[in-house]
C-alpha cells in the first residue's frame, strides 16, 4: 500500500511539475495575439484574466495610456472578428462605460454584447455610427485592467480602401469622465 501510494504521489507531483505556469501560457496567447489571433478559447480568456488580475502591469503596458483597447493586431483599431478580446482600464467610479463605432455591417441592425467577469451590458447599432453601453461592475478603491469580450450578432463585409469595416472603441475626450 505504501508502494502504490508513493507511486502515485510521484505521478501527482510530475503531473504538476509538466502543468503550464499561468505566466508562461498568458505570455504565448499575447505573443499570439500580437501575430492577429482572435481565436481565443475560454481557457486561454480565464487564464488571461487571472494573469491581469494579479500582474495589471501585463494589460497596463498593452493599453499604452489609453482606456480601451482590442487585445488583437487590428487594421488601425477596427476589428471585424464575430468574437473579439478587449483590455479596458476599469476605474473607482461604478461600472465600465464602453463606447463602440460601428460600419460596414453586412447588414443593419447590428447587436454587440460586450461582457467582464459575470456582468454584460448590449449595444444595438441600427446604422453606422457611435454607441455607448454601461457594464455593471462594481466599484474599486483603483483603477484596474479587466479583460472584456465583445460578441458580434451579424457581421461585416470586406473592408475596402481606407475605410475598414468592423467595431473600435472610442475614447472619451480628454478631462471627460471615462
Amino acid at each position: 500500500m505504501l508502494l502504490v501510494a508513493s507511486w502515485g504521489g510521484l505521478a501527482a507531483f510530475l503531473a504538476w511539475g509538466l502543468a503550464s505556469p499561468d505566466l508562461d501560457r498568458a505570455w504565448w496567447i499575447l505573443a499570439r495575439a500580437d501575430r492577429g489571433a482572435v481565436d481565443l478559447s475560454e481557457a486561454d480568456a480565464a487564464v488571461l484574466a487571472r494573469c491581469i488580475e494579479r500582474h495589471p502591469e501585463l494589460a497596463l503596458d498593452r493599453l499604452g495610456g489609453k482606456r480601451r483597447k482590442h487585445l488583437a493586431r487590428t487594421a488601425g483599431g477596427w476589428s471585424a472578428a464575430p468574437v473579439s478580446y478587449f483590455l479596458a482600464l476599469d476605474g473607482p467610479e461604478a461600472g465600465l462605460p464602453v463606447t463602440l463605432e460601428a460600419r460596414g455591417a453586412r447588414a443593419w441592425p447590428l447587436t454587440v454584447e460586450v461582457r467582464v467577469g459575470g456582468a454584460a451590458c448590449r449595444v444595438e447599432f441600427a446604422e453606422a455610427g457611435t454607441r455607448s453601453c454601461g457594464v455593471p461592475l462594481p466599484p474599486l478603491p483603483e483603477a484596474r485592467p479587466v479583460l472584456g469580450r465583445l460578441t458580434v450578432r451579424g457581421g461585416f463585409a470586406q473592408a475596402t480602401g481606407d475605410s475598414p469595416a468592423g467595431l473600435r472603441f472610442v475614447e472619451p475626450p480628454e478631462g471627460a469622465a471615462p
